[in-house]
């Protein structure tokens, strides 16, 4: 444990860690607001309201991501394939999509479940393809 904050205490910019988890606290409170409106909407609008809190959410989750691996300050130069990059973005807007769509369902309340699964899993695959896109140039 005391690795994990020594790293996060010497080795990164406490400001950026500030504005990541800002940016965490803030998208989440508006995805939330944004599904609120999602519950009591029917048909066309509420497939709607599910895909702006989508946007919002995983919107708000990769930029957390992202402010925060830039908060990390190592010793060598780094790099981002932007391909991968705004792929990451696309992977977490999209599971999450997918998750509202199926937690939505209120035919049983195993969607509920389901739709958590696909999100952890759709968060967990932003993450590494971000981390695919971090490249730490070698010093020579």
């Amino acid at each position: 444990m005391m690795t994990v904050m020594s790293c996060i205490t010497n080795e990164h910019n406490l400001l950026l860690v500030s504005v990541a988890a800002l940016i965490c606290l803030f998208g989440s409170a508006i995805t939330l607001r944004l599904l609120n409106r999602a519950v009591s909407a029917s048909g066309g609008q509420r497939f709607g309201w599910q895909f702006l809190a989508a946007v919002a959410g995983g919107g708000g989750v990769w930029t957390t991501h992202f402010v925060a691996v830039l908060a990390y300050e190592p010793s060598a130069p780094v790099s981002f394939d932007p391909v991968l990059t705004l792929l990451s973005l696309v992977i977490a807007m999209g599971g999450l999509v997918a998750s509202f769509s199926v937690s939505g369902i209120r035919a049983n309340r195993m969607f509920a479940p389901l739709g958590g699964a696909v999100v952890g899993l759709s968060y967990s695959a932003m993450h590494y393809t971000g981390m695919f896109a971090y490249s730490v140039n070698g010093v020579g």
